[in-house]
């Protein structure tokens, strides 16, 4: 494959998930950049932290995560009937009869994701929450009402890794 400016040598793309028993099979500082798009709304909390912890182990210090996370009610790309929130009227144990391992998503809001990246001691060196949507009517007591990202259809995150 030949085009101005791409390398057809470039092979260093791996991809695996990182939540397993035994982590990743990847070495200490291996990476110095990690991209997700659409994925990390698809991980269950407890596990989320695992694999941020273990990112945390195989993105070289001062390494780049990027992360673009969808926020709104995937039901609602394929039911018009649905507001891009709707899932926000429930709580979690009403929530999990409709949240299969198939179709998962972990409902958490961008202060959420901000929470636990400095939790787990990432340097934000960029966030934005994008797209704001109506919020439904009524609004679960699992979620910050008074949050002014707590509408946000998307998040946009750059962050370095401390270790």
């Amino acid at each position: 494959m030949t085009g101005t400016g791409f390398d057809a040598s470039f092979t260093s793309s791996k991809s695996t998930s990182l939540d397993g028993p035994g982590g990743s099979p990847f070495q200490d500082d291996e990476f110095n950049a990690c991209t997700s798009t659409s994925t990390l709304e698809h991980i269950p909390r407890h596990e989320l932290e695992r694999t941020l912890v273990e990112l945390k182990r195989i993105v070289c210090r001062g390494g780049l995560i990027s992360a673009v996370i969808d926020y709104s009610d995937h039901y609602a790309h394929t039911d018009r009937n649905i507001g891009r929130l709707n899932f926000l009227k429930f709580s979690e144990a009403q929530y999990e009869r409709y949240n299969h391992a198939h179709h998962y998503q972990n409902r958490l809001r961008h202060y959420h994701y901000v929470e636990l990246f400095r939790q787990l001691d990432y340097e934000i060196v960029t966030e934005q929450a994008l797209n704001l949507a109506p919020c439904p009517d009524s609004v679960s007591t699992d979620f910050d009402t008074n949050e002014p990202t707590l509408c946000a259809t998307q998040g946009v995150f750059l962050l370095r890794n401390d270790k």
